[in-house]
């Protein structure tokens, strides 16, 4: 959470960044720093947890993540700012990699829906709980305090980080071995039986969920509405359902359900391309965030359903670094269509363009399921 909490700091940056007077086009490109930082420290993030204990991978990221907000919080520089964003996209990459692949390796697959579940709870809430703060901070220009929270953030990573137990101490329900554990390499892992499949299931994922999250406003703007009674109510749905449906989740077919709820995710926004009141907006944020409810603590468990303990702290990376690349091709694609139309004909487009992608992966996780059976 408390990684996350670092993370959800800077949904409001670029607040900051123009407060400080630096240009609309080099806050794009401080934004984007951050997360191709993150994209090419992936497959190093889960080589470090196969290298070192996880509490080495947590000092390593608060190290990077330290130093980056202390130079944010005494830098007004956009080359000096630009590096300590690349460094934050380093450390964050870093630590969310390595957490990710320890929970694969120690939540029993008997509960890993429900876990995920939580996992995913934890990962929403500080855009709850303390983006509000981050912005009242802000609005009532207490700018040095905002930037605190960058370092109180760190801090608090690896307060908590150290608590964790490591792998080796830790006996994993599914591990026959009773020596240490050879970990595999990306070539077996790009062998593994479903793998193509999920990694086409998070790109798809990702590509919608960042259309959501960095253009529904913009979309609400072009179209009249409050952009926060989407997101809102988007997120509210996500913890309840997470919530109230975490042992439900542990009982739910995964693959199947990955399926309907991308479907629904892809469905709705589309039809946001439609909307034209508010309460179009709360009915397929309703729908919106049910489908991202289930889906991407979904998408979390299957990495570890169908890749052996050798393989799963990569199996994260990929993972994670196809979410990336989907929040890379997202704007991409928006950016291209809207220049010639508007907001809503690109969400029309994107979701036209996925939804035989989803179609498809549906299709096969359920040609999967059969081969699993025999």
């Amino acid at each position: 959470m408390m990684v996350n909490s670092y993370l959800a700091m800077f949904l409001i940056y670029p607040i900051y960044l123009t407060k400080i007077g630096i240009n609309p086009i080099y806050i794009g490109m401080l934004m984007s720093l951050f997360y191709l930082a993150n994209m090419a420290v992936r497959p190093v993030g889960s080589t470090i947890l196969e290298i070192l204990s996880i509490r080495k991978a947590a000092w390593l990221t608060f190290l990077l993540l330290l130093i980056s907000s202390i130079g944010l919080t005494f830098s007004i520089d956009p080359k000096l700012i630009g590096l300590c964003r690349l460094l934050g996209g380093l450390g964050y990459g870093i630590g969310t990699v390595s957490l990710t692949a320890y929970q694969s390796l120690i939540v029993p697959e008997r509960i890993r829906g429900g876990a995920f579940a939580w996992i995913s709870v934890f990962y929403v809430s500080p855009q709850l709980l303390f983006v509000p703060i981050a912005s009242y901070f802000l609005k009532t220009n207490r700018d040095v305090l905002y930037l605190l929270m960058f370092s109180l953030f760190s801090i608090l990573f690896l307060l908590t980080a150290l608590f964790l137990t490591d792998i080796k101490n830790i006996k994993i329900e599914d591990d026959n071995s009773k020596n240490s554990i050879v970990w595999g390499s990306y070539r077996e892992l790009f062998r593994v039986r479903g793998i193509f499949t999920y990694i086409i299931s998070i790109l798809a994922f990702s590509m919608i969920n960042g259309t959501i999250l960095m253009y529904v406003s913009s979309l609400s703007n072009e179209k009249g509405l409050n952009p926060s009674l989407f997101l809102s109510t988007n997120a509210s749905v996500a913890l309840m359902i997470r919530i109230a449906g975490n042992r439900i989740m542990n009982q739910l077919n995964r693959y199947r359900w990955l399926g309907i709820s991308l479907l629904s995710m892809a469905i709705s926004t589309f039809l946001l391309g439609y909307s034209s009141n508010s309460i179009h907006l709360v009915l397929l944020s309703l729908t919106y965030g049910s489908g991202m409810a289930i889906s991407f603590p979904f998408l979390l468990a299957i990495a570890s359903d169908i890749t052996p303990i050798s393989l799963r702290p990569k199996a994260s990376a990929v993972a994670w670094i196809m979410m990336d690349l989907g929040y890379i091709l997202a704007p991409l694609i928006i950016g291209f269509t809207s220049s010639t139309r508007d907001i809503s004909y690109s969400f029309k487009f994107i979701s036209l363009l996925l939804l035989p992608i989803i179609l498809l992966v549906s299709f096969l996780w359920r040609r999967f399921l059969r081969f699993r059976s025999l």
